[in-house]
This record gives C-alpha cells, sequence and structure tokens, in this order.
C-alpha cells in the first residue's frame, strides 16, 4: 500500500484482467468443484427430464449476499440459486418461487401458499442454512442475536419448522415430490432431520460470484458436484466440548467420536459410481508408497478424491491426498507418495517424534466414520 509502484507486482497487471472471461469461467469450475453432495437418494440428482414442476423456496434462494460471504469484491455479475435453477431448467419446466419464512425470525404473516405449491410441484428446492447476516464480523451480521458468534450449530428453528411444515404438507397429499436442500453457510451445520428426510442434500458454503449458475448446472446435471467436507459436520451441539474448554477432545476429525458425527472430514458423494479395490502400501526409496485402483463404472465422468489418514493412539492424521478424474468406463491406478522428511508427529510440547515401529493407515473417501463408503486398512513396520 505504501511501497512505489515501481516496486509493487501488481501495479502492471492491466484493470482488463479484472472479471476476464478465464477468471469468470475460474469462478464457475470453483464452485463446481467445491459443492458438496452429502444425500442423494435414489438417484434424485442430478434432476432428470421427468421433472416438470420445481418449487424453488427458502430465505436464502433469492439471495446474491449469501454467495460471497464475509470478505469480497463486488462483482457485476451475480445470480442466486433461484436465478441459477432458472438458468439451467430445460424448456417447458415449470418453475415457481416461495420464500417460506425467514433467515431467523418468525414469520409476521402467518398465510403462505409454500406448503400448497410444494405438494403440486414434482421437486422442491430449499436454500437454507446461514449467511453473512448470521454469522461473521460483529459489525456486519445484523441479524445475529450473538454479535456474529453461533452458540448453536443447529439450522436457526425458524428455517427447520419451515423444512418440516413441507415436508408434512408433502406427506399429507401422499405426493411423490422430491425434497432437494442446498445448504449455505461457511461453518458446520448440525441437520440430522435434514439429512434423514430430504431425498437429497448439497453443501454450497457461500460460493462465489458464480455459485449461483455453478449450482443450477450441477442440480439439472450439466456438473458434477466435486467437493469435499473440508470441515466436520456434527451430529448437534450438544456433542461438542465447552467453548472455554480449550482442550482438542471432541474436536475435529482426529479427536471426535465417530457416533457423534453426521459428515465426515473429507466426504463427498457424485453422480457416478466408483469402485475402489487392491489397495496396497510399500517403501520406495525414500517415500511411502500407497496405491489404490479406481473403476469408474457409472454413465459419466467423475472426480475422485483418495485421502491417506495415519492412525494411532492419538487418532486420525490426513497426510496425502489427490483428486482423480475418471472418464466413464475408465480403470486407473492412483499413486500417493509420503517423503521421508515428513514421517513425523508434534508431541504435546511441540517436539518432532519420528514414525517407528507399527504403522497404521487408511486409504478412503474421507476420514474415519461409521458409515464406510470407501476405507482400506494397511499396515507396515519402520525403522525411526
Amino acid at each position: 500500500m505504501f511501497d512505489p509502484p515501481d516496486r509493487v507486482p501488481f501495479s502492471s497487471i492491466s484493470p482488463s484482467v479484472i472479471h476476464c472471461d478465464r477468471h469468470r469461467k475460474a469462478a464457475f469450475q470453483a464452485a463446481v468443484r467445491g459443492t458438496v453432495l452429502l444425500v442423494n437418494r435414489r438417484h434424485t440428482l442430478p434432476l432428470g427430464p421427468k421433472v416438470n414442476n420445481v418449487l424453488v423456496t427458502g430465505p436464502l434462494a433469492g439471495s446474491t449476499e449469501v454467495m460471497l460471504g464475509n470478505y469480497y469484491g463486488l462483482s457485476p455479475d451475480l445470480r442466486s440459486l433461484l436465478e441459477g435453477v432458472t438458468e439451467y431448467a430445460p424448456e417447458g419446466v415449470r418453475m415457481d418461487f416461495r420464500q417460506g419464512c425467514l433467515l431467523a425470525r418468525p414469520r409476521p404473516n402467518p398465510s403462505d401458499w409454500a406448503a400448497f405449491e410444494a405438494a403440486k410441484a414434482d421437486t422442491v428446492i430449499f436454500a437454507l442454512g446461514c449467511s453473512p447476516q448470521l454469522e461473521g464480523e460483529e459489525g456486519d451480521a445484523v441479524e445475529s442475536f450473538t454479535k456474529g458468534d453461533r452458540d448453536r450449530i443447529e439450522l436457526p428453528k425458524e428455517q427447520l419448522d419451515y423444512f418440516k411444515e413441507i415436508v408434512a404438507a408433502v406427506r399429507k397429499k401422499k405426493s411423490a415430490t422430491r425434497l432437494v436442500v442446498v445448504l449455505f453457510g461457511g461453518s458446520a451445520l448440525a441437520v440430522p432431520e435434514i439429512a434423514e428426510q430430504a431425498d437429497a442434500v448439497l453443501w454450497a458454503g457461500y460460493p462465489g460470484e458464480a455459485g449461483g449458475s455453478a449450482l443450477g448446472a450441477i442440480l439439472w446435471g450439466k456438473e458434477s458436484p466435486g467437493g469435499r467436507l473440508p470441515i466436520t459436520f456434527p451430529r448437534r451441539t450438544s456433542v461438542l466440548p465447552s467453548f472455554a474448554d480449550y482442550g482438542m477432545k471432541g474436536r475435529t476429525y482426529r479427536f471426535m467420536k465417530a457416533r457423534d458425527v453426521l459428515f465426515p472430514f473429507g466426504y463427498g458423494l457424485g453422480y457416478s459410481s466408483c469402485q475402489w479395490r487392491q489397495a496396497a502400501l510399500r517403501v520406495v526409496g525414500s517415500s511411502l508408497e500407497f496405491s489404490i485402483q479406481l473403476r469408474n463404472s457409472g454413465n459419466r465422468a467423475e472426480e475422485e478424491v483418495v485421502q491417506v489418514y495415519r492412525q494411532d493412539s492419538r487418532g486420525p492424521r490426513l497426510v496425502a491426498f489427490q483428486r482423480v478424474r475418471l472418464k466413464q468406463g475408465e480403470t486407473r491406478r492412483v499413486v500417493l507418495r509420503v517423503p521421508k522428511n515428513r514421517w513425523f508427529e508434534f508431541d504435546g510440547k511441540g517436539i518432532e517424534i519420528p514414525w517407528s515401529g507399527k504403522q497404521s493407515f487408511l486409504i478412503s473417501a474421507h476420514a474415519p466414520w461409521t458409515k464406510k463408503r470407501y476405507g482400506f486398512s494397511l499396515s507396515i513396520r519402520l525403522r525411526a
């Protein structure tokens, strides 16, 4: 800021670079590859040719602010989830929108047509979660009762009650309406009721300026969700330690009990089917070499993220990962290496402790969890 222009490398960048085509495409792909598919019962997503009547609803459906989160530059090309879904909807599909409820306050008007519309629709897309109005800096989160902090990780009561209201209306009519939930927010959400009752759940986080379009493309199958959770989703607030407890017990994927986890760190589904087999571990030169064979047995290209966790009495630790894109029908052996200069842990005093003796590892699609999607345990003996 205070250096002369000739010493600032960014001063030579032309303003024409800002929001150029290449950067807009990068923003779109970042949103696609960052969106996490958490639930997809009976292949509800992507929405197919039999979908004719869609209701988009929820307090965040028409919001563009929720795409950007708490720290951002202003973009001239923002789309909400509602606009993104409409943008990619095939010709002839009926689209309706009802906000349905407020973000975190009771609805003043008890009359609402959303339940009636939902029972007629073949698909309901909810936009729920947090926004910068609820979480963030003290002076920005204008709807927060706790100055931008969250004292509970569940959805606001008003949103959860609204979701249950729509579920009840659909069941009362005995309709075959599919319920799709898109969750927004920059932190973990405890949503066991939604995970149990929704047909599909996507976590979008704060997806950026292209988030609306990216979500529309994902929902209608033009793109596949490529994200994996960068955090753990606990089952409920009560499983977490006290905020005043600065210990690590019960926190993060490393120290949380598997039964307390709703969705684990590293988790994410895809639209295709991938088979994992023939896991192996050996020492090659000065590296540990992990390998696994992946086969895309589905009907479209797919990305998988192979993850390697070291396991000991203190808990698992991610030591390697690799994203792999597989064409339809493709089989590939994926190799991950951990060099010897990373064969150590830190003890409580910050001292390096080399890996020695029998070492146990897990090659998996996510952190250790009670519901394994894929997982292969491997071990090897090392000398300090």
